[in-house]
């Protein structure tokens, strides 16, 4: 079972990527995080086989997110 990390501070937008990945055909568990700190605290202590970020958080940029997941 795969898991995907989403990363996204808009309701509508998760709700629309839950509903995607429940009607995909791949197992998989979605954790969804508002919160860069949260979703980074998360990554370290799980294997993440998945990194969906919003660009534009309320509280962090994405891009910036991302390359701290890399390193």
């Amino acid at each position: 079972m795969g898991l995907i990390l989403l990363v996204e501070d808009e309701p509508g937008a998760v709700a629309l990527m839950r509903r995607y990945m429940e009607n995909s055909s791949m197992e998989h568990k979605l954790a969804v995080f508002e919160k860069a700190a949260e979703a980074l605290f998360y990554a370290v202590k799980n294997k993440v086989d998945l990194f969906i970020l919003d660009i534009q958080l309320l509280d962090y940029r994405g891009t910036e997110l991302a390359r701290q997941l890399r390193s």
